[in-house]
């Protein structure tokens, strides 16, 4: 019986971390331009390169799907593993922990995709996509902030991990309740969302880091 549980939770993770491995970054810049999104912009494949190199207007999409994987995963994952979804509640999300395995896998796809030799995007989106479904409500708010605090700010490294520092700090203590597998889970993010920034903060700590230049189309 515990053979076929560990298969679950394993097949659980494979499939999060296939759908992480799913590039709308590279799908939008193929489509736009025929180029692979990790030759151009930053070279990151992510929401943030399609937003400097082609605009919110395609950004939006792309950060979208991206968050949408971590959420697809967490589900399917608690399907495989047999958990169902029970204990939901809009203000409360999730409180069963299998939700972690696909979700988190697909954060660890989406930055380590296998099909595209391990240069993914930063997890960004599909970290604040995890969040949602640990609480919807805290998720998007955070979406909202980091979305005006993007706007105004326009250091989209900074702005990443100080919102998932404050995500970190607030899921804690207002979600968590005690739960210490929450709580792993969010430390694990921050500091992976800070090693995948790694190079950004070495340019914001030299004061070379560049803003954002936001516009909606610049494909025109």
């Amino acid at each position: 019986m515990l053979f076929i549980l560990i298969l679950h939770y394993i097949a659980a993770a494979a499939v999060g971390y296939l759908l992480g491995n799913l590039s709308f970054s590279n799908m939008m810049s193929q489509h736009l331009a025929e180029k692979d999104i990790r030759t151009v912009g930053s070279g990151n494949a992510g929401a943030a390169n399609i937003l400097r190199t082609f605009g919110l207007k395609y950004a939006i999409p792309v950060f979208l799907g991206d968050a949408c994987k971590a959420i697809a995963g967490a589900l399917l994952g608690c399907l495989i593993i047999g958990k169902g979804f029970e204990g939901f509640t809009w203000l409360g999300g999730f409180s069963a922990p299998e939700i972690y395995v696909g979700g988190v896998a697909a954060i660890l796809g989406h930055n380590f995709p296998v099909f595209m030799h391990f240069r993914g995007g930063k997890g960004v989106a599909s970290s604040l996509g995890l969040l949602i479904i640990m609480n919807p409500l805290m998720g998007a708010g955070f979406i909202l902030f980091a979305a005006i605090a993007n706007t105004f700010i326009r250091l989209y490294s900074l702005v990443s991990i100080s919102t998932m520092l404050l995500a970190t700090i607030l899921y804690t203590v207002f979600d968590a309740h005690g739960d210490w597998i929450e709580v792993g889970v969010l430390l694990f993010l921050l500091v992976l969302m800070i090693f995948m920034h790694r190079s950004n903060l070495a340019r914001l700590f030299k004061g070379e880091e560049k803003k954002m230049d936001i516009e909606m189309d610049k494909t025109k």
